[in-house]
């Protein structure tokens, strides 16, 4: 038979163990399929924009349609292009809404590689 204590300590320990697995079931991402949200710019405005996606990959769009990522070095949303393989977007270092971007001879809809993004 178990003393008190030990009960105690063991009930603490199920419950704790308990609370852990429901606290980690709600930090599995649902996806999203072009929902819009509001992104901060670092210059304190706001850009609009569609997102699809899962924890695992996703693209966001101006509402216009064109593929943007934040720039690694400025952290504004730019334009995003294609590298020469397909498999990343790498910004183009034109934040959004600053240039037109089928003036910078953007098309819209960008994507990686199916390959690429599945490894993702």
């Amino acid at each position: 038979m178990l003393g008190r204590s030990t009960a105690r300590c063991a009930v603490a320990v199920c419950s704790a163990i308990l609370i852990q697995i429901i606290a980690v079931q709600g930090l599995w991402a649902a996806p999203v399929t072009g929902e819009r949200f509001r992104l901060p710019q670092p210059d304190g405005t706001w850009i609009d924009v569609r997102i699809w996606g899962d924890e695992f990959y996703g693209v966001t769009e101006s509402l216009d349609g064109y593929t943007v990522v934040r720039d690694p070095d400025t952290r504004f949303l730019c334009y995003a292009a294609p590298t020469s393989d397909g498999d990343e977007l790498r910004s183009t270092g034109v934040p959004v809404g600053s240039a037109a971007p089928d003036a910078l001879g953007l098309v819209p809809h960008l994507r990686i590689n199916q390959s690429a993004a599945r490894a993702q």
